[in-house]
């Protein structure tokens, strides 16, 4: 594997900089990047500070800066040292100049502007992390969503995908042979329920996820958490405890990353907010 220095500069935090350049180094999986991300460079100063850090480390320029000023600074810098460089704004910038045919204003950082949506996000969030495997019962009604399922079908992290999304999501872990919660059979009597999705997995990959997570923390199970049998049988309980609920989507998550699995819930939830606009309850 050969090694190389990448230089990510930002104005902001550089995370947009960032998830792009990985996204497409995820493709040359024999060249190891060495990272060297400067963020909050907006203005003349600090750009000039950076500069004798790229020639000593020389490397490949990737950057995201809303002025042309300090663009131009770059490119003039890196063109009279050789060093690669692009701009993962310009190609987008351009096409919306052209078509828009205006200028773009030049607002560092505006990408991560904390309006409403921002805060609905932080919100989610510390919603999910106090409803996360079963805690926050008393307000579980408080929900937009709640997932069910058995251990490993990646319901915490799936919720906090869907927390990013400015979802307020909450998680019940199914254990076999106990009644359903009473809070959430108060929740299931209002007339307005948080969506709900029950997950579940293919016995084998359940199997192998949970000796897997077992190995990877040193830790023993009891015998029915990675008996075939057993599990085989958890996973059908689960799905009548779905059915017997009468208001779970069932979602199977055996070949779906987390991602897949939060925008199918998302896609759901919009369909029905749809339906349910075109057809109002008087």
């Amino acid at each position: 594997m050969k090694n190389f220095f990448l230089h990510l500069i930002s104005d902001s935090t550089g995370e947009t900089v960032q998830s792009l350049s990985r996204a497409c180094l995820a493709l040359f999986p024999s060249f190891l990047a060495v990272e060297r991300l400067h963020p909050l460079i907006h203005n003349d100063s600090r750009m000039k500070k950076i500069f004798p850090l790229l020639e000593a480390e020389p490397g490949i320029v990737i950057f995201s800066l809303a002025s042309q000023t300090l663009s131009e600074r770059l490119q003039e810098f890196c063109n009279s040292k050789s060093f690669p460089y692009f701009s993962v704004l310009k190609g987008p910038l351009d096409a919306l100049t052209n078509y828009f045919d205006c200028e773009p204003v030049e607002q560092s950082g505006a990408q991560h502007a904390m309006g409403d949506n921002y805060f609905r996000r932080i919100e989610a969030i510390h919603f999910t992390l106090a409803h996360d495997d079963g805690n926050g019962m008393d307000t579980l009604g408080e929900a937009d969503i709640i997932l069910f399922g058995v251990s490993r079908t990646s319901k915490t992290p799936t919720c906090f995908q869907l927390a990013n999304r400015g979802f307020r999501a909450a998680n019940v872990p199914f254990v076999p042979n106990m009644p359903i919660p009473q809070e959430l059979t108060n929740v299931l009597k209002n007339h307005k329920t948080p969506a709900m999705f029950g997950l579940t997995c293919n016995s084998e990959h359940l199997l192998a996820l949970r000796r897997n997570r077992l190995q990877s923390i040193g830790q023993e199970a009891s015998y029915n958490y990675i008996d075939p049998d057993s599990v085989r049988e958890e996973i059908a309980a689960a799905r009548k405890f779905f059915q017997k609920l009468g208001v779970i989507r069932l979602i199977d998550v055996t070949n779906r990353s987390i991602e897949e699995t939060a925008s199918a819930i998302v896609r759901d939830i919009e369909k029905e907010e749809k339906v349910s606009s075109l057809n109002p309850i008087d």
